[in-house]
């Protein structure tokens, strides 16, 4: 945020300042991820990446609690990205497509 923006949040009595916008990830930065994505489901789930829809949620595709544990420490084992156990209920009502753009995001932001 720039010093006029972070004068005017004061000004206008809101004395913190606001959040910088999340980096845009393209759906081409997110092809990786997703490929991630389905192995993951697949092996959480123990069925063939061909039967995991990339276009309905992760709940519709059947992750429950457990898989995603599990979806959890494949990503870490396999590709050492670090999750917290609960991060796939935050994005429970997405697409596979759309979580694998926020994975890509996280992977560009650090975090």
């Amino acid at each position: 945020m720039d010093f006029a923006s972070a004068a005017r949040s004061v000004l206008d009595g809101d004395p913190r300042p606001a959040p910088p916008a999340p980096e845009r990830v393209s759906a081409r930065d997110s092809t990786e991820e997703l490929s991630w994505l389905l192995d993951g489901m697949a092996d959480a789930l123990g069925k063939p990446r061909t039967d995991i829809d990339v276009d309905a949620t992760l709940g519709a595709n059947g992750l429950d609690s457990l898989s995603a544990v599990e979806l959890v420490q494949f990503l870490r084992r396999e590709h050492g990205l670090v999750l917290e156990g609960s991060w796939f209920f935050g994005v429970w009502d997405q697409t596979l497509r759309q979580v694998s753009g926020h994975l890509a995001a996280l992977r560009v932001g650090g975090g």
